[in-house]
């Protein structure tokens, strides 16, 4: 990297920090709902909510927008939920995954372009592709309201038996992950 482009991508980690930062000083006034979610048998056995089923339930009560970040997104029932949300309903979807990720599974960007294709103006996604960083960050936010956060990718050996945990959230907590969300977006180009 040249001496000029590594003032300008230092800039670029300032400015996302500050931004972040300053999103973690508003201060939260309201009660905030939290639940442990699991994958893998062993943590399923200590009754916690299951991870895929609370993923597919508030993806099925999105009213107006879904909003996810993942590593790699692969799990067909995940994919199929959200289609089915897109040509039900007047939602909108934004998705960001890393291009590491999508190197590693070709049908995932076929399947994002087919999405965005077939939606053009309620369905798009972006490509985390950053020299030496990679998208590490799993997050999904349903409507403003609604959020998990996890170790999970949304693969199939992460929804279904890798040994997982996840927090779901909701409540007012949930706008600073959406503003996250949006300073990400953003900064993709």
């Amino acid at each position: 990297m040249e001496k000029k482009e590594l003032k300008k991508y230092g800039r670029q980690l300032i400015d996302t920090k500050n931004n972040i930062s300053k999103i973690s000083e508003q201060s939260i006034t309201q009660p905030n709902e939290v639940s442990i979610l699991v994958s893998g048998n062993e943590f399923i056995a200590l009754q916690e909510s299951l991870f895929v089923e609370e993923i597919l339930r508030i993806i099925k009560s999105a009213k107006s927008e879904i909003k996810i970040v993942s590593y790699l997104i692969t799990d067909d029932m995940v994919i199929t939920h959200v289609q089915s949300k897109l040509k039900n309903n007047m939602i909108k979807v934004f998705i960001v995954v890393d291009y590491e990720g999508i190197k590693e599974n070709k049908d995932l960007e076929k399947n994002l372009k087919r999405l965005k294709k077939e939606f053009p103006d309620r369905f798009n996604y972006k490509i985390f592709k950053d020299r030496g960083r990679r998208l590490h960050a799993k997050f999904i936010v349903i409507d403003r309201e609604k959020a998990v956060v996890g170790s999970q990718n949304i693969t199939f050996s992460a929804l279904h038996s890798n040994l997982e945990l996840a927090i779901y959230l909701k409540g007012e907590i949930v706008e600073k992950l959406n503003q996250i969300f949006d300073i990400l977006w953003e900064e993709i180009t």
